[in-house]
């Protein structure tokens, strides 16, 4: 039988066709013109033999013909599309009948097309090809479909392993913390009460050693006298470093809620408290913010600095002063003297516990004032550095955040 290529100008499907026909002639033209396209062709010419065939081998595709003897083509296809195995193989109805009735019935049991007899070759074959196409793309969809949902249930396994780690995580940090924020307040709680119990006998020895200077020291010669003195210094320095101790641990205990501190009207009032000599003339250079926190806590940052700077100042006029500049998301201060100065190796110490630039016979250099402003200024989430030179005095900065 001579026949156009219809599949000439697409890429030619090579199939598993089953033909379904109890009449031989069909089955031969058939057979000849789905062969010469090589199709892999498998004629069947009894109904019940069809159905064994396409389940223990499912072909690519099936022409079945609607008029057979037994079983019919509709029940066939009613059979192939309720099992597992079978139904999604594409069947093309092939039949003389050309009733409406009997095309809407086919389409509506399962199949995807129909072709009355008498048949032309190109029509079958271009039907043939369309539907081992769709059919090829189905199965690829549904094999990437598949994928797919594989891989999402994996995803899905994988976040919930994370979000299960993250969780178990999140207990053993927020167990870890608590047993921390015990442990520091076992620490914080040992550290005062050895504080306030060693400033007991301190006071008992500090009155004594003040008593025996006050009342007897004319009985004492020079050395002893000197050894009284330094006895009584050592006493009052003690005192001081418990209670910069004190100070210290207190910072992250303050009882205070958090409010609006209008540092222009706190400054004023540490310059009155400090006292300083007539010589140091202390002064805001610049209007100051309202900065949220503690009043314990800025009272002690910027006391400290004052403080340290009017201490240590070592000239017989003396000048701090403070400002502050608006950076954005922080405000950045300044507090400046025009003192002795710190050299450069210690510029970093000055902020750790207990380093001083003197000797330890003054009982007010415990070391403890600038480890308490860089404690409170870190609990803020800001940062400090100083700038200073020999003889030209000292600037500290500090920045605090606006949303502290």
């Amino acid at each position: 039988m001579n026949h156009v290529d219809a599949t000439a100008p697409q890429e030619r499907l090579v199939g598993a066709i089953m033909i379904v026909d109890d009449i031989p002639a069909n089955l031969r033209m058939l057979m000849e013109i789905l062969k010469s396209q090589q199709h892999v062709v498998r004629p069947v010419s009894h109904g019940h033999l069809a159905l064994v065939s396409a389940q223990t081998q499912p072909p690519d595709l099936i022409l079945l013909d609607i008029m057979m003897p037994e079983i019919s083509g509709y029940e066939i296809c009613r059979q192939l599309k309720n099992d597992a195995r079978t139904r999604d193989i594409p069947i093309i109805f092939i039949s003389a009948k050309d009733d409406i009735q009997d095309k809407a019935y086919a389409f509506q049991i399962g199949g995807v097309d129909y072709i009355t007899k008498p048949f032309q070759a190109d029509e079958v074959l271009l039907r043939v090809h369309t539907h081992l196409k769709l059919s090829r793309l189905q199965r690829s969809l549904q094999k990437q479909n598949s994928i797919l949902q594989q891989e999402i249930r994996q995803r899905q396994e994988a976040e919930e392993a994370v979000r299960q780690m993250n969780a178990r995580l999140e207990q053993r940090v927020r167990e870890r913390t608590a047993e921390l924020e015990a442990a520091n307040d076992d620490l914080r709680n040992v550290i005062s009460t050895v504080s306030h119990d060693l400033k007991t006998p301190l006071r008992g020895i500090g009155q004594l050693a003040q008593w025996l200077k006050d009342d007897y020291s004319h009985l004492f010669d020079a050395r002893a006298q000197e050894m009284l003195s330094w006895l009584v210094q050592r006493v009052k320095r003690m005192n001081s470093l418990l209670d910069g101790i004190a100070e210290y641990i207190s910072i992250v205990r303050q009882p205070e809620k958090v409010k609006p501190i209008d540092l222009n009207a706190l400054i004023p009032q540490i310059f009155e408290n400090l006292m300083p000599p007539e010589t140091i003339v202390c002064c805001i250079l610049t209007p100051l913010p309202v900065i949220s926190g503690k009043k314990e806590h800025l009272s002690a940052l910027f006391g400290n600095l004052i403080d340290n700077a009017i201490l240590f100042m070592g000239r017989p006029q003396g000048q701090v002063t403070i400002a502050c500049r608006d950076h954005g998301g922080f405000w950045q201060f300044e507090v400046a003297d025009n003192g002795a100065g710190i050299p450069a190796e210690y510029h970093d110490k000055i902020f750790h516990l207990f380093q001083t630039l003197h000797t330890h016979d003054n009982d007010k250099q415990i070391g403890l004032g600038l480890a308490i402003v860089k404690k409170i200024i870190t609990l803020y989430g800001g940062t400090i550095w100083v700038e200073s030179e020999l003889n030209q005095g000292s600037k500290f900065f500090f920045t605090l955040p606006k949303s502290s």
